[in-house]
C-alpha cells in the first residue's frame, strides 16, 4: 500500500480515491487540484473525474441530510433535524458552488486543447444551446419549496433572523448559493435587496414569468427573445425598406431581365441595426403577519395580485410606452401609420369609411395576421356600422350568433378584440389594426424578490418587492411606401383623434 501521509481509508486496494487528489475548502483551508498529482501515483486519474465524484459525494451527503430531516415524525421534529444539518449543509453548500466552478473551468480547458475552433453558429443555433443549458441549470437547481407561499414565509421569517442574528432557512440558501455558482461560472451578475432579498426559486420563477406573459392580452402574442448571460441588450439586423418600390426592396436588391448575352447589374440589401436594453419592471405587495402565517392563503392572494398587475403594466407599455425606461409602445412608435378622420366627422365616432381606409394601409404581409384592438365603449357604434347599398344597406358588422350571443366578431374579416389599454373613444388609439408578431419582446433570466419588514412595520405587514427585467420595440422604425400606390403602409395602423 502506498504511504502518503494520506488517512488509511482514502485508499481502495492501493489506488488513491478522488479525495487524496482533491483537497476541499472546509479540510484544507482551499479546493484545489494538488499540483503534482503524479506523485500521488494517480496519473490515470482525470481531474475533471476527481472534481466530479467529490461532486456526487457532496451531493449524496446533502441528500441524506434532507431526506433524514424530512422522514421525521412530524413538522417540529423536521425543522429540529434541519437546525441540526444546517451548519453541514452550509459547508457542503460552499464547497460544491467552488468545484462547480472548477468543473467548469476545467471543463472549458478541455474543450480548448482537444477541439478544433468551433464554426461560426447560427442564430438559431445560439437559441438552441442557451435553451439547453438553461434547462440543465433548471434541472440542477435546487427545489426545497413546495409552493411559492412557502417561500415567501421563509423570506419574511428570513428578514426577521437578519435583524436579530437568528438562523436563516437553510432552504434560502440552498437556492442562493445556487444561483450565485451559476452568476459565476457564466460571467452573470445575479443581486438581490440586503433585507429579506431572495431570488425566486427557479420552478416558481418560470411559472410566474410564464404567466405574466400569458396573462397579457398583447404580451404573448408578440416575438420573444431571451436574453444570454453575459449581456444587457440584444443587436438585430434588419432590411432597411422603406419602399416597395423596384430597386428599394430589402433596401436594394433588384432582380432584372436580360437577353441573351445581357450585362447583370449588381445590387445589395441595406440593413438596419436595431439595438434594444433591458429595462426594469417592478411591484411591490404587502401581505400582514397573518396571511403570512398561512402560506396556502398567501400563494392563493399573491400570484394572481403580482402576475395580473405586472401583465398589465407590461401590456400598457407594449400599447402606449414612451420607450424611455419602458418599452416603446405603438402608438409612440415611428412604425406606426395614422389614418385621417372623415371632413367633418363627428368627436368621437368611427364610421365605416375609417375602417376601410385603415384596412388598407395595413402591410399586405401582415393582413391575415392582424387584429382589430378596441376600446369597448366603442361596441356601439361598431354594431351600428352599414354599408350602404342603394336606398338600403346591410351591417358592416354582425358578431356570431348575431346580437343576442356573443359580441365578438370580425371587421372586414378580421377579428375585433376589446381591450383596457386602448384609448378613450376619440383619443388617439381607440381603435388598432395590428399584427402583433412584428413587435419583439426582450426579457433576460426570471423574477427577482426583496422584501423588508420595514416598510409597514408600525401595521405588522411586510412588502415583498418583484422586479422582472424586460424592454421591447416594433421591428421596423419606419412605415412603407407600397410598390403601387401613395399610402404608406405599416403592420400597426391607427385612426387620427377626433
Amino acid at each position: 500500500m502506498l504511504d502518503l501521509g494520506l488517512p488509511h481509508q482514502r485508499y481502495v486496494n492501493g489506488v488513491p480515491t478522488p479525495f487524496a487528489v482533491y483537497r476541499p475548502s472546509n479540510v484544507f483551508g482551499g479546493g484545489a487540484i494538488v499540483a503534482d498529482a503524479q506523485a500521488l501515483g494517480v496519473a490515470h486519474y482525470s481531474a475533471l473525474g476527481v472534481l466530479q465524484a467529490r461532486q456526487h459525494e457532496l451531493e449524496t451527503r446533502e441528500s441524506v441530510l434532507i431526506a433524514a430531516a424530512e422522514g421525521a415524525a412530524n413538522p417540529e421534529a423536521v425543522l429540529e433535524a434541519l437546525a441540526n444539518s444546517a451548519d453541514e449543509r452550509q459547508v457542503i453548500g460552499r464547497e460544491l458552488g467552488e468545484l462547480k466552478a472548477q468543473i467548469a473551468g476545467e471543463v472549458e480547458r478541455r474543450d480548448r486543447e482537444t477541439k478544433a475552433p468551433a464554426a461560426a453558429m447560427s442564430e438559431d443555433e445560439a437559441v438552441s444551446k442557451a435553451v439547453e443549458a438553461a434547462d440543465k441549470a433548471e434541472a440542477a437547481a435546487p427545489k426545497p419549496f413546495k409552493t411559492l407561499g412557502q417561500q415567501l414565509s421563509a423570506v419574511h421569517a428570513a428578514a426577521i433572523a437578519k435583524q436579530n442574528g437568528g438562523q436563516i432557512d437553510p432552504r434560502l440558501t440552498a437556492i442562493q448559493e445556487f444561483q450565485r455558482t451559476q452568476a459565476a461560472i457564466h460571467g452573470a451578475s445575479e443581486t438581490v435587496g440586503a433585507d429579506g432579498g431572495f431570488l425566486v426559486q427557479t420552478d416558481f420563477n418560470n411559472e410566474l414569468l410564464g404567466e405574466i406573459i400569458a396573462a397579457g392580452n398583447l404580451a404573448s402574442l408578440t416575438t420573444p427573445r431571451e436574453i444570454g448571460a453575459n449581456s444587457n441588450s440584444v443587436k438585430f439586423n434588419v432590411f432597411k425598406e422603406s419602399s416597395r418600390a423596384t430597386g428599394s426592396r430589402y433596401g436594394g436588391v433588384r432582380a432584372y431581365w436580360l437577353a441573351e448575352g445581357g450585362t447583370k447589374t449588381a445590387s445589395r440589401p441595406k440593413m438596419d441595426q436595431v439595438e434594444i436594453t433591458l429595462q426594469k419592471m417592478a411591484a411591490m405587495y404587502v401581505a400582514t403577519d397573518e396571511l403570512l402565517a398561512d402560506t396556502t392563503a398567501l400563494e392563493s392572494f399573491v400570484r394572481p395580485a403580482f402576475v395580473e398587475e405586472m401583465a398589465f403594466t407590461l401590456d400598457d407599455a407594449l400599447y402606449r410606452g414612451t420607450g424611455a425606461g419602458m418599452p416603446l409602445g405603438i402608438l409612440n412608435s415611428d412604425a406606426l401609420v395614422t389614418v385621417s378622420k372623415e371632413t367633418g366627422q363627428a368627436a368621437d365616432t368611427v364610421v365605416l369609411e375609417n375602417i376601410d381606409k385603415m384596412l388598407v394601409r395595413i402591410l399586405p404581409g401582415s393582413f391575415t395576421k392582424s387584429t382589430w384592438y378596441i376600446n369597448q365603449e366603442l361596441f356601439p357604434q361598431l354594431w351600428n356600422l352599414a354599408q350602404v347599398i342603394g336606398v338600403g344597406g346591410v351591417p358592416a358588422f354582425i358578431p356570431p350568433g348575431g346580437a343576442g350571443a356573443s359580441p365578438y366578431g370580425t371587421l372586414r374579416g378580421r377579428p375585433v378584440v376589446p381591450i383596457e389599454y386602448a384609448s378613450a373613444p376619440g383619443d388617439l388609439g381607440d381603435i388598432l389594426l395590428a399584427d402583433w408578431k412584428q413587435y419583439v419582446l426582450i426579457r433576460k433570466g426570471g423574477i427577482q424578490q426583496a422584501s423588508s419588514i420595514h416598510v409597514y412595520f408600525d401595521t405588522d405587514e411586510t412588502a415583498f418587492r418583484w422586479v422582472l427585467r424586460v424592454n421591447g420595440r416594433p421591428w421596423r422604425s419606419w412605415s412603407v411606401t407600397p410598390y403601387k400606390g401613395s399610402g404608406t403602409l405599416s403592420p400597426f395602423v391607427t385612426l387620427q383623434a377626433r
